[in-house]
């Protein structure tokens, strides 16, 4: 659910394009942000203070919400985020959290993505609408927990990304036409426990995947 926001002294109202390089707060409200938020510095923290990001133009352009492209060890918690083609979006990236990231995913596409990223922590995320809310390819040793996921295509998409821990979210179908099912491929090693999964048709979809 979503967050109520905290009250600071000193907060940062979010801009187009803004390249995060130390700890930041935002000052709550709901801000159109066309080309995205990136973090451009390793330890640092992004909290949105329920501050609401959104594209502005959704479904029309390759737009991330909130980008760590080469980051480490750096967090981004309490954002509510529409419109863009993947919420938060990890490539390269090692040992970051991400949390509290809330998304009707009727208005975003994809959720949390990674690419080529390793360690990081995915938890108490929640994600409602057409999906996929988690989606890996090629990103091992990565834990999602404490997720909420109702999704009409697919709750969860894991493509080439062993090691990974998944355990203790809520995953279920949004009504759409693939079931919100969690689809595991070329995968191995993958720690699946303490799930509930939820009126989907094919709870845990595997191809060439082992749990």
């Amino acid at each position: 659910k979503k967050l109520d926001p905290q009250v600071y002294q000193d907060c940062t109202t979010p801009t187009d394009g803004m390249i995060i390089t130390q700890n930041t707060v935002f000052c709550p409200g709901e801000y159109t942000i066309p080309n995205g938020i990136s973090i451009g510095a390793n330890g640092v923290s992004l909290d949105c203070n329920n501050a609401t990001l959104k594209q502005g133009n959704p479904y029309e352009n390759e737009i991330n919400g909130i980008s760590l492209i080469g980051i480490s060890l750096s967090t981004v918690k309490n954002c509510n985020l529409g419109d863009y083609r993947k919420g938060v979006y990890l490539e390269s990236a090692t040992g970051n959290k991400i949390s509290n990231i809330y998304s009707n995913l009727d208005s975003i596409i994809e959720g949390i993505v990674l690419t080529l990223s390793t360690d990081n922590l995915i938890n108490d995320n929640s994600f409602i609408g057409i999906g996929p809310g988690f989606k890996l390819d090629s990103s091992p040793s990565n834990t999602i927990t404490n997720n909420f996921v109702r999704a009409g295509v697919d709750s969860g998409d894991i493509k080439d990304s062993d090691n990974l821990i998944i355990y203790n979210n809520n995953f279920g179908s949004g009504g759409g036409a693939g079931g919100g099912d969690f689809e595991i491929r070329t995968s191995s090693s993958i720690n699946f426990s303490n799930n509930i999964v939820l009126n989907l048709i094919w709870p845990i979809s595997m191809a060439f995947a082992v749990l």
